[in-house]
Order: C-alpha cells, then sequence, then structure tokens
C-alpha cells in the first residue's frame, strides 16, 4: 500500500510543501516560519553567502526547496536564536557606565544570571534551549 520511503542524497535538493489550513494558529504558524526563513536568507546574503535554499510563499501554500540541509539546518538554528536573544534582551543607554548595556526586558519574568562586560550571558529559568 505504501511506498518505501527514498534515501535522501546528500547531493539531492530537498523540496516540501506546507499547504495553507484555513486554520488561525496552523496559518500563523506557517507566517511565522516564513518570517524566520526571510530572516535568515537576508543574514545569510548579507554575510556576502548565497543562501541555501529557496521558498515561495503563495495563497495556497508554501514552497521551499533546500539545495544543503546541513548548511540550512545551521543558519536556521542560529536564525532562530537570534530572534529569541531580540525578543529576551535590550540594549539601554546606562549613565553609570557611559554606554550601552544589555537588559532583559521589562515584560520578560526571568531573572538573569551575572553578566559579563554588561552583556547578559544566560537566563537563571530555562527556556527554549536550541
Amino acid at each position: 500500500m505504501f511506498e518505501e520511503p527514498s534515501v535522501y542524497e546528500k547531493n539531492e535538493k530537498l523540496r516540501l510543501y506546507i499547504p495553507i489550513y484555513r486554520d488561525p494558529w496552523m496559518d500563523n504558524a506557517l507566517v511565522n516560519f516564513v518570517n524566520i526563513l526571510e530572516n535568515v536568507k537576508e543574514n545569510t546574503e548579507f554575510m556576502g553567502e548565497k543562501a541555501c535554499f529557496d521558498f515561495e510563499l503563495s495563497a495556497e501554500g508554501l514552497n521551499l526547496e533546500i539545495s544543503n540541509i546541513e548548511k540550512f539546518s545551521q543558519s536556521f538554528e542560529a536564525g532562530l536564536k537570534k530572534m529569541r536573544y531580540e525578543n529576551l534582551v535590550v540594549l539601554v543607554y546606562d549613565d553609570k557606565l557611559q554606554g550601552k548595556k544589555e537588559v532583559k526586558k521589562d515584560f520578560m519574568l526571568l531573572q538573569e544570571n551575572k553578566k559579563r562586560g554588561g552583556i547578559v550571558v544566560n537566563f537563571k529559568d530555562r527556556i527554549l534551549n536550541i
């Protein structure tokens, strides 16, 4: 009844299609995924590299083509970490230090550990650990 799954070859492109579900939760997740893909692609190209993936969002769904899975997973993970960091920490000017320092955002109910050189190294609370 089911076909045997094919083994992925390293030089083969991976193509994914994710349909629009017409469900607010699922479609919101898809939009967030596309936003992450856009940020990762922009950062990769900003660094002077060619992105290892391409995508297109249409009214029917998302088409994603990945040419290098290992490179994609590394850049996607870095993009997630960057987004997590940007959502938790903000730079503010400190009169005492006469410069900018990192401070956790007020609305976050997290305790930070010691800072190193004015940079938030980690948090006491367990959060998304990628």
